[in-house]
């Protein structure tokens, strides 16, 4: 059942990049979030430090994001005396009346504290302390609730994350010291990786241990701090091995999926903890893609035996029972039965999970076949190996695409629905200074991802001064003009970052300020990208991303970096922000109905060029020329159905355009239609709360055009 058989490890290591990840993929993932993260964060009195199973590089289905606020003003120390005199000075208490791998805060420079640190001050016993609970309360706002130690907020695009507001301690604690000096007679990690961490220090976190109130129910203590190793665990994390990474993502896909009791026990810190014994306490030589079963059985095991003892040990803290208020006697009985199962079934039991459920029907067909045939013809390893060339040759891809589709949607997927000129001002800054900084450290990869991010960066600028300038009536013209000219020229230096955003982001500024000429020709740039096949990356936040044959074929040779594959060959939508509107008056409802400030509307790159096409011809009074854009546009309408109701709006103007109102508001209300359907099947939706009613959306998307 726990035999390891080379073909059946490889069929799972294969089958487990979906659901658990691609490798080299998450360890790019984990670059560009470390550059992105010093990029917004550079040189503030906050360090934000992204940590758990994103910054780790996972991408699951539910993986949430994770990050830590550390207040840069304070310093916590055993020794306090050694803490300089610019910090606000905060002494950590340790003593034998307080758990393991917790500490009480006492405040010792009242006036340098910040103001979260001063509303969380309690006198006790003459000490000001500091209360973990009052402490992360006021960080709490609305439509937040408090998770454990962090704040849990739900991002625009509907996903949670977890925020911890913490502070750093300047030194390796006490209660740590034993992992410090710990003998390892496997070398991992090794004397001098221990020692550099060390150095680091480590956090404590606003939640106390579990402890039983005058009523007899659990309750968290208010006064203590958790010691949190959150930055040294994701630097023990970046030294797994492919089949280390590989395991660690198997036991998280186990407790989603697999795992599942009564109460909420296992969570992925307990995987993370049990992968960082186990890796410790094995030998190097089982850590190999042809022993990954051993690997399982090797950890799954020892999840039993903690179960069994009731006893799940913190890695840094020994003493620390992590199952402390969380197993009672009653779920530690039924977990352990349930484990015992799962261990019963051997490596079968992977089969659980729903999400390899194409593995676990691939495994039957071939059964089945194998059944078939005569009995001296049947090898007992016939299935495994033949299912793992068949995976393989399936899978036959060029990792370099999957590596870039990844690297831009990343880049994609950083919202800032807020934009203002101080905080792009900001960023900007960083970019020029994170280069500066690390330049001894530069490679190809933190080149191209600040370079990209500086780029999109000057076009939000651009679309900033553009907006003042169009809607500012206060000003002068002069003052006016200037700020369209800064703008254009802005906007004219980024147009060529990427194949459509940038082009259609000029080419409408252009149409917004009358200059339907140089608006066509940069849409003519943009279509000429699409007929010669060069726009086949085309990489969505809001749509799903598409990959062409054609970018394998040109742009993977090891030869191009990214920037110049962006330039190139990666195709992105067009974005329209809520609190400056740089779009066509013709849909400017659109994302004026919609309520909520922070909303960004994202139009496909190719139908919305048609459309501004449609619309600069429209001006012309060439109303042949529109004719046939509008037949092209609701050609392609069925290749969009997630922006059915842009398209349809489009349509709609393009019918007004040419006087015939009875198929315009048929449009309309199509358009009206397909965004309540699509509302209705996502709760976190850019236009969920947008106006309500169809005969007033009509009427007044109507009125705006006749």
């Amino acid at each position: 059942m726990w035999e390891d058989d080379d073909h059946l490890c490889r069929l799972l290591a294969d089958s487990l990049a979906n659901p658990v990840g691609f490798l080299p993929v998450q360890r790019l993932n984990r670059r560009v979030d470390d550059i992105l993260s010093n990029i917004h964060h550079f040189g503030t009195n906050v360090e934000v430090i992204q940590t758990g199973s994103w910054a780790e590089g996972f991408r699951m289905n539910g993986t949430d994001v994770d990050r830590m606020y550390v207040d840069k003003t304070a310093l916590v120390s055993e020794t306090p005396d050694r803490i300089p005199n610019r910090f606000c000075s905060i002494k950590m208490v340790t003593s034998g009346n307080i758990p393991k791998g917790y500490v009480k805060l006492i405040l010792l420079t009242p006036n340098k504290a910040e103001q979260h640190i001063q509303l969380a001050v309690i006198s006790e016993g003459g000490n000001a302390c500091i209360s973990s609970k009052s402490y992360v309360t006021s960080y709490v706002q609305r439509n937040e609730e408090i998770h454990g130690p962090c704040v849990r907020r739900v991002s625009q695009q509907g996903t949670e994350q977890d925020d911890a507001h913490c502070l750093r301690c300047a030194h390796w604690p006490s209660d740590a010291m034993e992992w410090r000096d710990r003998r390892r007679s496997h070398g991992w990690p090794d004397h001098d990786m221990v020692k550099e961490i060390s150095k680091k220090g480590c956090y404590v976190v606003p939640i106390g241990p579990k402890c039983i109130d005058g009523s007899g129910c659990w309750s968290f203590n208010s006064m203590l701090w958790r010691l949190s190793f959150s930055v040294v665990e994701k630097r023990l994390v970046y030294t797994f091995n492919d089949t280390q990474f590989l395991v660690y993502g198997i036991f998280k896909l186990l407790v989603k999926e697999a795992f599942r009791e009564t109460r909420d026990v296992l969570c992925s810190y307990f995987m993370k903890t049990l992968m960082f014994w186990s890796i410790e306490e094995t030998p190097r030589e089982l850590w190999k893609q042809e022993r990954l079963i051993s690997c399982i059985k090797v950890c799954l095991r020892r999840l039993i035996m903690w179960v069994s003892d009731g006893f799940c040990p913190n890695y840094f803290v020994r003493e620390h029972n992590m199952f402390h208020g969380k197993l009672d006697e009653i779920d530690r009985e039924s977990l352990f039965i349930h484990l015992s199962e799962l261990y019963g079934e051997g490596w079968r039991c992977l089969l659980r999970c729903p999400s390899l459920g194409n593995l676990k029907d691939a495994l039957q067909r071939s059964r089945c076949r194998i059944l078939e045939m005569p009995n001296n013809a049947v090898d007992p390893d016939e299935d495994f190996r033949g299912l793992s060339l068949q995976r393989r040759n399936d899978s036959n891809t060029f990792t370099e695409d999957i590596e870039d589709q990844a690297f831009f949607s990343q880049l994609e997927g950083i919202v800032q629905s807020h934009p203002n000129f101080r905080s792009l001002e900001n960023e900007l800054y960083n970019t020029v200074a994170l280069l500066l900084e690390k330049e001894t450290q530069l490679d190809y990869l933190m080149h191209d991802t600040v370079t990209l991010y500086q780029q999109k960066t000057l076009q939000h600028i651009a679309m900033i001064f553009l907006y003042k300038a169009l809607n500012d009536t206060r000003r002068c013209a002069r003052y006016r003009y200037g700020q369209v000219k800064r703008a254009l020229d802005l906007m004219e230096l980024t147009s060529s970052a990427d194949l459509t955003r940038g082009r259609l982001t000029l080419a409408t500024a252009y149409y917004c300020m009358g200059y339907y000429t140089k608006a066509l020709k940069i849409i003519r740039e943009c279509e000429n990208a699409f007929e010669e096949n060069q726009a086949v990356l085309y990489i969505s936040s809001r749509y799903p991303n598409q990959i062409g044959e054609e970018y394998v074929a040109f742009f993977c040779n090891g030869s191009l970096s990214r920037v110049e594959k962006a330039s190139m060959g990666v195709s992105y939508d067009f974005e329209v922000f809520r609190t400056m509107p740089i779009l066509p008056k013709e849909i400017m409802l659109q994302i004026l109905l919609v309520r909520q400030s922070g909303t960004i509307l994202s139009f496909p790159p190719r139908p919305y060029a048609l459309f501004l096409k449609a619309l600069c011809f429209a001006e012309s009074h060439n109303k042949s020329t529109v004719k046939m854009l509008r037949r092209k546009l609701s050609d392609i309408l069925p290749l969009y159905p997630e922006a059915f109701h842009l398209l349809y709006i489009m349509l709609a103007v393009c019918d007004a355009k040419l006087d015939r109102y009875d198929k315009a508001i048929q449009n309309y209300y199509f358009a009206y239609w397909h965004k309540k359907y699509m509302t209705w099947r996502k709760e976190y939706c850019s236009e969920r709360n947008s106006l309500n009613s169809p005969l007033l959306y009509v009427a007044l998307m109507l009125r705006l055009l006749i």
